[in-house]
């Protein structure tokens, strides 16, 4: 991401808060990364994170995706 457009802006703004859905935002451009940080730390958002690039975010998804499996196999009755 290089710039961020009014509907990307509008988007994040109508997000439920706190989020239950993991995001790995991409983000190459120095001072939206600084900015989206501090917010993103300000809003003690765990479940979203900055990478910069694609290939990174996508393994950190992954991984978040590997985790949730596995613990939803924990909560089901009969499953041990």
């Amino acid at each position: 991401m290089e710039r961020m457009t009014a509907d990307a802006r509008t988007v994040f703004a109508k997000r439920r808060t706190p989020p239950m859905e993991w995001m790995a935002v991409v983000l190459t451009n120095p001072i939206l990364r600084v900015t989206n940080n501090l917010i993103t730390r300000m809003t003690g958002n765990v479940r979203r994170r900055l990478f910069s690039t694609e290939e990174e975010a996508v393994r950190w998804l992954n991984e978040r995706v590997s985790q949730g499996t596995a613990e939803a196999a924990k909560t089901k009755p009969g499953v041990p």
